[in-house]
């Protein structure tokens, strides 16, 4: 009695506990069979060339990912259409990922195009009863949940139609479903634009890379009248060389660091994944701190230092590179290869050289091992580099790339702003704590 009391008096003004949590009085609670249904797909025989490559959109549960989906790759024809288990179905289904151990699996998306699908993919009907939009996002809000829902041990089995059908959900009259929907749908255009806007800038800066550190194009003031000369490696200008990294500075090893040891405050460190999923090319503030006496044990480096990884899931991963650009020493941890340049060396500029396409194919083609690829100081040392023959060069040509990273940053920077404001906005308005209707 007086636990339920208590619960009384904390239920706020106007809403009311239901079995996915607290939602306003005048909202439902409903099943997706019980307003709409959905459907599988399947997948033509590829052993038939005449069911494929006709005029029929087919999606493949990968492009799942792709959110909102106005084409995808595949193709079918009518001949396939009959002989599968795919169906058409219309525009702004929901789709869901049905089946995969990976990402896939969960994964939310909307068609804006009448299309069929793959086996592994449930499409949920629209109807005049509800707003696929505002189903969408619901689900999409809980992907989660969605993958715990599969069949199988601990969850690693699939979804079926079955459980789509009998996923519960906060169901708003349909005129305030359409108004969270749209304050949705405003701010993910914000999201999608500012995410073409990335992805066209990195394309920029790649293909600046590609000239610049290949000597193809020279800044103002650099460049000699007789062009370029045939190498090794390729097409260089004439009053550059090639050098080997073993050339352009002394190689060491990190050590004695592991996760066990990493503290609160103390001394700065970077770990071996840091290279691959925290930083780019550069970095200035590490994330991660040891002791006096784990760092007695470590590898100190220093300002200009470069840092490798030795290993990768794929050749192409093996021998990312970034440098460190603070003022205080650091100590890096295992596995991690490390280079102090040469003073005729820019560091900024040799680290875009490491992960410039010219190093990359060089690195992956000295891999070795196949579950995981594994590349060696003697290695990295044999590389060989189109090298400027001043530092001025090297530096100038750095300074345009860094500051292209930097406007990148700052893009990034504000895009996960808007996608905080878009998941902030997605668990006050899916259920229903801020309203944008008058009660």
């Amino acid at each position: 009695m007086i636990m339920t009391q208590s619960v009384k008096q904390e239920m706020p003004e106007g809403y009311k506990q239901t079995e996915i949590g607290v939602i306003p009085e005048d909202w439902d609670v409903r099943k997706i069979i019980e307003f709409t249904d959905c459907t599988a797909g399947g997948t033509p025989s590829t052993f038939t060339p005449a069911y494929w490559g006709g005029n029929i959109k087919w999606m493949n549960s990968g492009e799942l990912n792709n959110k909102k989906i106005f084409n995808v790759a595949g193709r079918i024809t009518t001949e396939g259409l009959r002989n599968s288990s795919t169906k058409i179905v219309p525009a702004n289904c929901v789709l869901i990922g049905l089946a995969g151990q990976g990402k896939t699996r969960g994964t939310a998306a909307i068609n804006r195009v009448e299309l069929c699908t793959n086996q592994s993919i449930a499409a949920i009907y629209p109807t005049e009863h509800h707003n696929s939009d505002y189903l969408y996002y619901s689900l999409d809000s809980r992907y989660d949940e969605l993958r715990s829902l599969s069949t199988g041990g601990e969850g690693r089995g699939g979804l079926n139609l079955s459980i789509i059908r009998n996923i519960l959900v906060t169901f708003p009259q349909k005129h305030e479903q359409d108004r969270i929907a749209a304050s949705l749908s405003d701010i993910d255009l914000l999201v999608e634009k500012l995410e073409e806007l990335v992805k066209k800038k990195k394309n920029i800066k790649q293909g600046a890379m590609q000239e610049l550190l290949t000597g193809k194009r020279r800044l103002l003031g650099f460049g000699v009248k007789d062009g370029l000369k045939r190498t090794e490696i390729g097409m260089i200008p004439t009053d550059w060389s090639i050098k080997t990294c073993e050339e352009l500075g002394s190689f060491y090893k990190g050590r004695g660091i592991s996760s066990k040891d990493l503290v609160q405050d103390g001394l700065p460190c970077i770990m071996y994944g840091d290279i691959y999923v925290k930083f780019e090319t550069k970095f200035v503030n590490p994330d991660f701190r040891i002791t006096k006496n784990t760092a007695a044990k470590s590898s100190r480096a220093k300002k200009g230092d470069l840092f490798f990884t030795s290993s990768g899931e794929t050749a192409e991963e093996i021998g990312k590179c970034v440098v460190y650009l603070g003022d205080d020493d650091i100590y890096i941890g295992g596995d991690i290869i490390a280079l102090t340049p040469n003073k005729c060396v820019d560091s900024l500029f040799l680290a875009y050289m490491q992960n410039s396409k010219v190093l990359l194919s060089q690195k992956a083609n000295l891999g070795q091992g196949y579950t995981v690829v594994h590349i060696y100081t003697e290695h990295i040392k044999s590389l060989k580099i189109p090298f400027p023959s001043t530092k001025r060069e090297q530096t100038a040509i750095a300074n345009i790339l860094s500051d292209m990273d930097s406007e990148i940053e700052e893009l990034e920077s504000q895009l996960q702003k808007y996608k905080n404001i878009k998941q902030g906005m997605m668990q006050n308005l899916l259920t229903g704590k801020i309203r944008l209707i008058k009660k």
